[in-house]
């Protein structure tokens, strides 16, 4: 017998031109007249009819033997982790929202802590600037591991403080 059906999915790996026939999608009509016309030309055609099974027989008995697709399988998971390493994707949207929300829970805590740290260094200089404030948010953040440096003998840690503070300062 050989095989008739629809051009969908992945129809055209099993069934190729030599062994069956793939009817494009359409009104509903126009495929009850492609599929009358393929089957009415198989019923009175025998010869083409057990030719085209006995090619489709040998095309699945060759091409689709379950330790082939295993195989096949194996390989193709293979080959699409590979690419996920070398060529890694965006993102999906799932992924964005909750990456998104993370971001919105950070920035509302960061924004608390700004208040805070604003109320606590605005009394040290009068009138600081975004920069003012921004080194003594990040002097204040960072001052338990710059202690820390000192006290494990890295004197550099001086130098790089007073070249971030002028820079900010400036």
């Amino acid at each position: 017998m050989a095989p008739v059906g629809a051009d969908v999915g992945g129809q055209r790996e099993l069934i190729t031109p030599e062994c069956g026939f793939l009817l494009p999608t359409g009104s509903e009509d126009e495929e009850v007249q492609q599929y009358s016309q393929i089957l009415e030309d198989l019923i009175h055609n025998s010869t083409k009819r057990k030719q085209m099974g006995n090619v489709s027989r040998m095309r699945i008995v060759s091409h689709f033997r379950l330790d082939q697709m295993v195989e096949q399988m194996e390989n193709l998971f293979t080959e699409a982790k590979q690419m996920v390493q070398d060529h890694p994707r965006d993102i999906n949207k799932i992924q964005l929202a909750f990456a998104t929300a993370k971001e919105i829970v950070e920035y509302s805590n960061a924004k608390q802590e700004y208040s805070r740290l604003w109320q606590s260094c605005s009394h040290l200089v009068e009138n600081p600037s975004p920069a003012t404030y921004l080194y003594y948010a990040i002097r204040e953040a960072l001052l338990p591991i710059y202690n820390r440096f000192l006290r494990n003998g890295y004197p550099q840690v001086i130098q790089l403080k007073e070249k971030f503070k002028a820079l900010l300062l400036r």
